[in-house]
């Protein structure tokens, strides 16, 4: 099922065109090349899935690809994406908040 559903999102052909395209070869997939075919293609799925099928498409070696931190790789690549930034952003003005008096009804 997982097969199928991987080829409705993103189909072989695809898959090999873009590597082709970025000229990885046989064996010659590493995890940067997997992170930015999920970015560059705005995919849905998972690195760990495109990660399968290049295994599979013999693109990497088995294991090869195995326990790869894909988020903190990403972020290194491309950035902390916004919403992980704003989310910052509004705990530290939580925080802020929290941390000052409230000055209502002292103003005269």
């Amino acid at each position: 099922m997982e097969l199928f559903a991987a080829e409705l999102i993103f189909p072989e052909e695809d898959f090999r065109n873009y590597m082709a395209a970025n000229r990885v070869g046989v064996n010659g997939c590493t995890p940067e090349v997997i992170v930015r075919l999920k970015h560059d293609t705005g995919t849905t799925l998972s690195h760990s899935s495109l990660a399968k099928r290049a295994v599979f498409l013999d693109y990497a070696q088995p294991s090869s690809l195995d326990k790869i931190q894909w988020v903190k790789l990403s972020e290194s690549l491309y950035g902390e994406p916004m919403y992980k930034r704003l989310l910052h952003l509004e705990r530290t003005r939580r925080s802020y908040n929290k941390s000052v008096p409230c000055l209502a009804g002292r103003i005269a």
